[in-house]
């Protein structure tokens, strides 16, 4: 009895020896990429893309921060979160409920589904892209099925699909290019232009 006792303590030994070190790594790389998530949004702030603070600390009035770069801040914010079919809160998103949740806390109300969304923003021109706009894509056939937030220079953010989680991505990219429908800006959105 003593010696299957002096097992099973040794096997939680190595089992929790087990655990710290992942959890150190773990910690390492979620710090590391915390770091670099901080740096790009100073930086776009530095670029006056993004505010300083969000839009519900404001106190009414006029700061030059719109819903549009207030959007990509909440985005950018979202970065690694996990994707989730049907989600739209925190824990994890698909693409359209990303959409909505960033849009949401600038107090614009966008519909669920990327198709509803596409219909209920304004069509633009490519040239005429600017942070905070929609993009739409095709990816099964004829109809909107994707959706994310312009970020400029062809960058955008979006929830791609259940193996991966929300990230950067570019319209440079060989499948987004031949998927890429049109942009749409959101009502109510002024981009400060």
């Amino acid at each position: 009895m003593t010696n299957s006792i002096m097992v099973l303590a040794g096997r939680a030994i190595v089992l929790a020896t087990a655990l710290a070190v992942l959890a150190g790594c773990s910690s390492r790389e979620s710090q590391t990429a915390a770091k670099a998530e901080r740096e790009q949004l100073a930086a776009l702030e530095d670029e006056q893309l993004l505010p300083q603070k969000p839009l519900s600390e404001l106190t009414g009035e006029y700061s030059g921060r719109t819903p549009a770069s207030e959007a990509v801040f909440q985005a950018l914010s979202q970065l690694g979160k996990p994707y989730q079919w049907g989600g739209n809160d925190r824990n994890g998103f698909d693409c359209s409920g990303l959409t909505q949740y960033v849009y949401r806390k600038t107090n614009i109300d966008l519909p669920r589904t990327a198709a509803e969304q596409y219909r209920a923003t304004k069509r633009i021109a490519d040239e005429e892209r600017q942070p905070g706009d929609l993009l739409f894509f095709n990816q099964n056939g004829n109809r909107i099925d994707h959706v994310a937030i312009y970020l400029g220079n062809g960058e955008f953010i979006h929830a791609p699909n259940s193996d991966r989680n929300v990230e950067r991505e570019t319209l440079d990219h060989v499948y987004w290019g031949r998927h890429y429908v049109g942009a749409g800006r959101v009502q109510g959105q002024q981009t400060g232009r």
